[in-house]
């Protein structure tokens, strides 16, 4: 049990690690990266919003220009889950929001980032931010439905009558979640997203984490969602058969669309390409 739960931290471990080499980040500090996250969305207009949730005060950043129409909602990744190999880490606050990048670059009229629990806040500063909401229940039904709670308040706040998801990685399982109860989502797109934990715990030879959720139990609901994967031909974190796991479960595939980027890894490559992606409609067959 314990060389399994030692297996499971080497994993996210590197997810993790695979960010922080990327950004030459090693040294920031909760607040310099929250810091960083807010200058990233004042130079692109976005205004800050706390969403309060049962739960957990989740942080927000959004750019409406009119209160109609399409609203697209981002779902960052899982963040820095683990400091080391062995420790998950006391702030999950990521070093390189890769979700609020893509928002950043989005051109449509109406984009809301959304943050996962816990995300930039300082450490210790919700009493329910524990360790196990961003390692082993990252995915649980209190997330699932913080999650639900935000989205309520940010829909019920304009008069759109279209709502997407789009989720990052670990991002991508929530949005799966949440897509898959409820009756309003019309498109999803994901970028490197793990669609499968389960097919993620078995390609890497890990343990699972059993208090998490998994989205391929609402397989049935999700099939008739109008829904684009992205993935990256050199990422080795999320790699092309996971999504093949949930395509699979899928009763059919005629709202299901993927594409291969061949030049994106895990969470480099999709920035520059995100508006031209954007513009191809995501549509059922």
């Amino acid at each position: 049990m314990i060389i399994n739960k030692i297996f499971t931290g080497l994993i996210v471990y590197a997810m993790g690690l695979s960010m922080f080499t990327l950004t030459g980040c090693s040294q920031l500090s909760v607040s310099d990266r929250i810091s960083r996250a807010q200058h990233l969305a004042d130079e692109h207009g976005f205004e800050r919003q706390t969403i309060a949730t049962a739960a957990f005060q989740l942080l927000s950043f959004k750019k409406i220009a009119k209160t109609q129409g399409l609203l697209r909602i981002y779902l960052e990744g899982d963040g820095h889950a683990w400091a080391t190999r062995y420790r998950p880490s006391e702030n999950p606050t990521p070093r390189n929001p890769v979700a609020l990048a893509l928002a950043a670059v989005d051109p449509a009229d109406n984009i809301v980032y959304l943050a996962r629990p816990c995300q930039y806040w300082p450490t210790n500063s919700q009493t329910n931010c524990q360790k196990s909401q961003w390692t082993d229940a990252r995915y649980s039904r209190e997330i699932v439905d913080s999650t639900h709670q935000a989205i309520d308040q940010l829909f019920a706040s304009g008069g759109w009558d279209q709502l997407e998801l789009v989720g990052f990685s670990g991002g991508a399982t929530l949005a799966l979640l949440v897509a898959s109860e409820r009756n309003d989502i019309t498109s999803v797109r994901t970028v490197a997203g793990n669609l499968s934990p389960k097919a993620f715990v078995r390609h890497h030879n890990v343990s699972p984490m059993l208090r998490s959720l998994d989205p391929l139990n609402g397989a049935d609901a999700l099939a008739e969602i109008a829904q684009r994967h992205f993935i990256g031909a050199k990422d080795k974190i999320v790699v092309a058969s996971i999504s093949d796991d949930y395509r699979q479960a899928l009763p059919h595939q005629r709202c299901f669309s993927r594409v291969t980027i061949t030049t994106a890894s895990h969470s480099q490559g999709w920035q520059d390409l995100w508006p031209q992606l954007l513009s191809q409609a995501v549509v059922c067959q």
